[in-house]
């Protein structure tokens, strides 16, 4: 179960603009063991990004499979923009591939049980 009160302070901080509470605020809340899920990251990413701060937007993205998560399309954009805002446009290339190569990946999963589901039928 995820700490209520923890994503609302967190959410909280992020639109503030206060990343480093953010980011100090999820890793309070991994350190707890709650439950997360990938909108406490984009939150933390999303201050990041707006504060200009792309290694922290990326630090905490790479967190993410380490909660078996998976980045969304607002992860990744919130890290390229942030990544962009800061003239670091290599890096803001190499997330752009990471994201089409991800979604790739999905399609390519979704496409299986399609196939599955209608072998078996």
């Amino acid at each position: 179960m995820e700490g209520p009160l923890q994503s609302l302070g967190l959410a909280a901080l992020a639109a503030a603009g206060r990343w480093p509470q953010a980011l100090a605020m999820l890793v309070e809340v991994l350190a707890l063991r709650f439950d997360v899920d990938v909108r406490l990251f984009n939150e933390v990413i999303g201050a990041c990004a707006r504060q200009g701060h792309w290694e922290a937007a990326l630090a905490v993205l790479a967190m993410l499979p380490t909660r078996s998560l998976a980045g969304t399309v607002v992860s990744f954009t919130a890290a390229i923009d942030a990544c962009a805002l800061a003239g670091r446009w290599q890096q803001a290339l190499t997330l752009l591939k990471s994201m089409a190569k991800s979604a790739a990946e999905v399609q390519s999963a979704a496409n299986s049980c399609g196939n599955s589901s209608s072998n078996s039928a």
